[in-house]
């Protein structure tokens, strides 16, 4: 079983996915999404990794290691655990620190899945330096693309991030960073590898309903169970 899905079912799975791999990942690493970061993210994880695999299969220039593929879709985001801030760098000194799961890798493949793990975040500067970075970023990008789940995920972040804020505080700074993030001229513009057309209309719809103060208000109180 791989996060609860029979290995026939899990749409992700390879045959150049080691057994070894795949267990420790039921075992350890998707449990520890769901309890210490939060459910959303680890359901986050598996999307990011399905598109990962969906964008790896379309690369002609290179060979593509798959197992490589899945583990930094695994771990790309479990340095959440200290934080929104840095977290991309606290990603990958957790996967060098596993010493349970670098011992599938060599020296090289090692280097380049940390380096992978860190490039994915939307706010780094520059491109990923390899195409495995480009490949997660890209797929980081399409991992929330359900309205009512990145609202949620809004307010779970600033639930950790700004205890201190009130309510209508954590409100209008999600609202603030949306239209940051996803608007025509946001941080994440340009920074899609892949083709994919499903990103334009979130954003669209997104960026929308971050515009009209009042409903997103409404909807992020509704979608959260505040009202």
């Amino acid at each position: 079983m791989i996060y609860g899905l029979a290995r026939k079912d899990f749409k992700f799975y390879t045959k150049n996915m080691t057994k070894e791999i795949t267990e420790y990942f039921n075992k350890t690493i998707y449990p520890f999404y769901c309890d210490k970061i939060g459910k959303l993210y680890g359901d986050h994880v598996k999307r990011v990794i399905q598109k990962s695999f969906d964008f790896a299969k379309t690369v002609e220039s290179e060979p593509i290691n798959m197992d490589m593929v899945f583990v930094i879709g695994a771990f790309h985001d479990i340095g959440l655990i200290g934080g929104k801030k840095d977290h991309e760098k606290r990603s990958a000194q957790m996967f060098l620190e596993d010493k349970e799961i670098t011992k599938f890798f060599d020296k090289t493949q090692i280097k380049t899945i940390a380096e992978a793990i860190e490039d994915h975040r939307a706010s780094k500067d520059g491109d990923p330096r390899t195409i495995y970075g480009k490949i997660v970023s890209t797929a980081d990008r399409l991992g929330w693309m359900d309205l009512d789940e990145a609202l949620r995920v809004q307010y779970s972040l600033r639930l950790k991030m700004f205890p201190e804020y009130s309510l209508d505080e954590k409100i209008e700074d999600a609202r603030l960073h949306v239209i940051e993030k996803f608007s025509p001229s946001g941080y994440i513009d340009g920074k899609f590898y892949f083709k994919t057309d499903e990103l334009d209309e979130f954003r669209k719809e997104f960026v929308a309903l971050a515009n009209d103060k009042e409903k997103f208000k409404q909807e992020f109180l509704r979608v959260n169970g505040l009202r």
